[in-house]
């Protein structure tokens, strides 16, 4: 059995541009000797022209279509989904519509595998996220998305998505740095992301990088103040800046591909203290 979940804007610099990266993908198939099962993102347009064959048989996902679909799907106010899939329910405990995505498949194959409904329920239920993947951390009275294990395109833009759909938070902060591999378009593709910025209720952004120069330029471009979209060439100065800048019930999402090595300002908001807020 394999799952392809989605073809992403990752590795770029490597294969080139989308349609490489979905055809380099699907190459997992060739390692079916017989009877095989592909489990497919059936909302991914590169993906869902998939078919069935005589050595592997198609299984899909989706949101809005697919075997596995969910029903009644609500998002709660840290942006969690619960949903039902024929009579079993199910609740998230990791936020966001790319884990959604990643329950489902985690249904398909658990379903495919014969593990009992009840079984994975409960499994999803008890799953959080570690590792600096969406991991929200609670610190002295805010939160904050860690999410620097690595970054792309559509992994950003789904980071941004899920802190826009937390309804829970007083105010919030996006920390963005730079994402790597993506080749000679890296430029735009950073643009592209700080304008995306202001469409998804993020009241400060702080950018770090060279190619954070340019998300804080299309930021800027996309309608944010430049009081509100900030640029800083180092760790230090951005953790300088959050000691008087982080307020009580802010949500701060940290993101960047792991080369940018943001966890060091995970560790420096994790030292702050909360007089800074006893006040207000």
């Amino acid at each position: 059995k394999a799952v392809i979940t989605n073809v992403g804007q990752s590795h770029l610099e490597g294969f080139g541009d989308l349609s490489e990266v979905a055809k380099e993908k699907a190459s997992i198939k060739d390692g079916f000797a017989k009877k095989g099962t592909l489990i497919i993102n059936a909302d991914d347009p590169f993906l869902n022209k998939m078919r069935s064959t005589k050595r592997y048989k198609i299984v899909t996902i989706g949101l809005s279509r697919g075997q596995f679909s969910p029903r009644e799907l609500v998002w709660d106010s840290n942006a969690c989904a619960s949903f039902r899939i024929g009579r079993t329910q199910y609740r998230l405990a990791v936020p966001g519509t790319h884990n959604l995505y990643n329950a489902l498949a985690a249904i398909a194959v658990a379903t495919q595998m014969g593990v009992p409904k009840g079984i994975i329920s409960q499994a999803l239920a008890n799953f959080n996220a570690s590792g600096m993947r969406m991991e929200i951390r609670r610190m002295s009275g805010f939160k904050v998305a860690v999410d620097c294990y690595n970054a792309n395109p559509s992994s950003m833009r789904a980071a941004l998505e899920t802190i826009a759909n937390v309804k829970n938070a007083q105010r919030k902060v996006a920390i963005l740095g730079d994402m790597l591999e993506l080749g000679v378009n890296e430029a735009k593709l950073h643009e592209e992301i700080g304008f995306l910025v202001p469409q998804m209720n993020v009241d400060l952004l702080l950018c770090i990088g060279k190619l954070g120069k340019f998300i804080q330029e299309g930021a800027l471009r996309g309608g944010m103040s430049p009081e509100k979209a900030l640029h800083f060439h180092s760790h230090a100065e951005i953790k300088e800046f959050l000691q008087n800048e982080v307020q009580k019930n802010d949500l701060i999402l940290v993101k960047a591909s792991r080369g940018m090595k943001l966890e060091t300002v995970v560790n420096g908001l994790e030292q702050l203290e909360p007089q800074f807020w006893e006040d207000n």
